[in-house]
């Protein structure tokens, strides 16, 4: 999937994976050494989270139902808790630099190849 800004229909990021289970969710990016370049994960629902056994800083951006990024804690560290200031319903885990996204903007999911 693509992460797209929602204003200008750019793409933001190339391959987003999503995380809906419970499973999935706990994992995260745990024990990633070296995501692919334009990586990102899409944890939903999710209200915080944790960098256990994780080998890289991450950017995280807590968005709410409607994709508006509400806060963004950049290079967090392993082996933290992430708990944000307002209630969000989703988080996006992304390898610290990967992209640059700022609380406010609306982004979404799009399969690529479509419109």
């Amino acid at each position: 999937m693509q992460l797209i800004d929602g204003q200008s229909g750019h793409v933001l990021l190339e391959n987003v994976r999503m995380a809906k289970t419970f499973i999935r969710r706990f994992r995260g990016l745990m024990f990633e050494r070296s995501p692919a370049e334009d990586f990102g994960l899409w944890i939903e629902p999710c209200g915080s989270i944790h960098t256990f056994w994780m080998f890289i800083s991450i950017d995280v951006y807590f968005l709410d139902s409607q994709g508006t990024i509400l806060e963004v804690r950049k290079k967090v560290a392993p082996w933290r808790i992430v708990i944000p200031k307002q209630k969000s319903h989703a988080v996006l885990e992304i390898p610290h630099g990967g992209a640059t996204l700022k609380a406010g903007m609306q982004v979404e999911l799009r399969i690529q190849g479509q419109q």
